[in-house]
């Protein structure tokens, strides 16, 4: 979920994706591509961000791990509660047929 950091962190900034991609010295083009997840930020790349952004490049993997963990618990979350739905449908359709 890099991308999605790299996106917010644009956003956040109110900074068009043409304008960062001048300032990074990148084409709008890639700065898409990256912020869509199409392709993959590399160290030099979430270092450029991290300078522009003046934050650190670790800041940049921890929230996106955050993003992944958070996405990984809603997979968890809805899984569940399909089991929980077929159980309780597995339940009732016993009892009618007693």
């Amino acid at each position: 979920m890099v991308n999605e950091v790299l996106r917010l962190l644009r956003v956040y900034n109110d900074i068009k994706s043409s304008e960062l991609a001048e300032k990074l010295d990148l084409s709008s083009s890639y700065i898409s591509e990256l912020e869509s997840g199409k392709k993959k930020a590399s160290i030099d790349i979430i270092n450029k961000y991290s300078a522009f952004f003046e934050i650190p490049s670790s800041s940049i993997l921890l929230m996106s791990e955050s993003l992944d963990d958070q996405k990984q618990n809603l997979k968890y979350k809805i899984s569940r509660a399909l089991i929980n739905m077929l159980q309780n449908l597995e339940k009732n359709a016993a009892v009618e047929t007693i």
